[in-house]
């Protein structure tokens, strides 16, 4: 769960009125950039991320830390990360703050990590962009070794703070067993797995294929990636660090000198594939292409691209990952023709 601070707390008509105004940890309000949801505790959430949540809150009140204001690029705090390992019950906390002054947490480290065992590890997340976002250009460790595991099936992984992994865990043994499926693999097949993140499905497919190449942008989950593989003690998966919007045209030599895909996987985030990529997709020209999405409305834009340059939709499949929201995954096969 991704919670955003903030100085300007979204009021309801079911709110408190004397509640403080210039206070807000929580979520954000629908459609505003600068309103924030003040929340206690997280429904999604179990019990004790809940209580963490809620001890982190008197904290950073305690401590007297600003929080972040959207208007003016003022303030400290900008996001609480938690994330708990499904299958092994570790959690990390990560603290989004604009300053880079780490040692303001300390109090805060020390008391949530006293009281919260299962708190493995807390990381400091430096950013000063006007961007949304809880990624960070520096990052400090607090406490711990600055990364978390979990598995989805027979495959286990480490993540650290800004690499993906899918939210709902026990969603995600099935989305990637509905992923194998749609592959058909016997064994002899090159995969690519284009915006691999941590290297989830490329481990997962693994088994099944003859080798396995993966890419992604973000340098922290292509070393969590190529550590999942030796943790894994899987050789037939490579992975390389690119943005896949200008990889391609930027390493030409490096592409032809790569096995070709007999199946191409695609994962991208929320606003789908970059035209200049599926242009490189199609002159890649795999046989199959398997598209995982989390917005059925990008992918259908995607996939009528793809449909126009040769490919058929052979099937798709929607996945509730996200249970209590209107939010999907969505699995679709395309053939080309």
């Amino acid at each position: 769960m991704e919670f955003s601070a903030g100085t300007k707390r979204w009021f309801m008509k079911e709110n408190d009125p004397g509640t403080s105004r210039d206070f807000a940890l929580g979520l954000h309000a629908p459609r505003r950039f600068d309103k924030i949801l003040d929340i206690e505790s997280c429904l999604l959430q179990d019990e004790e991320r809940n209580a963490l949540f809620q001890e982190i809150r008197k904290q950073v009140k305690a401590e007297g830390l600003s929080l972040y204001n959207a208007r003016t690029h003022e303030g400290y705090l900008r996001n609480v990360v938690i994330r708990k390992g499904y299958h092994t019950g570790e959690i990390m906390v990560n603290f989004v703050t604009r300053d880079d002054t780490p040692e303001r947490l300390t109090p805060i480290v020390e008391n949530i990590t006293r009281c919260f065992p299962s708190v493995t590890t807390v990381v400091n997340n430096i950013n000063d962009s006007l961007g949304m976002t809880a990624f960070g250009q520096k990052e400090w460790r607090l406490h711990g070794p600055g990364i978390i595991h979990d598995r989805i099936g027979p495959i286990h992984y480490e993540i650290s703070a800004n690499s993906f992994f899918q939210t709902n865990t026990a969603g995600a043994e099935q989305l990637y067993s509905l992923v194998e499926d749609f592959a058909e693999l016997t064994g002899q097949e090159t995969v690519w797995d284009l915006y691999c993140g941590t290297g989830s499905i490329a481990l997962y497919l693994s088994r099944k294929a003859k080798q396995v190449l993966g890419f992604e942008m973000i340098r922290d989950a292509v070393e969590n990636a190529r550590k999942n593989a030796e943790k894994n003690k899987i050789s037939n998966c490579h992975f390389f660090e690119a943005n896949l919007d200008k990889f391609f045209q930027k390493n030409p030599n490096l592409i032809q000198s790569l096995p070709v895909p007999d199946l191409a996987v695609v994962d991208p985030p929320r606003a789908g594939l970059h035209p200049d990529f599926v242009k490189q997709l199609i002159h890649l020209a795999p046989p199959k292409i398997v598209y995982v999405s989390c917005n059925p409305a990008t992918q259908a834009r995607d996939t009528a691209m793809l449909a126009e340059n040769g490919y058929s939709l052979v099937k798709i499949q929607p996945v509730d990952m996200f249970p209590h929201t209107p939010h999907i995954e969505s699995v679709a096969l395309l053939i080309k023709t």
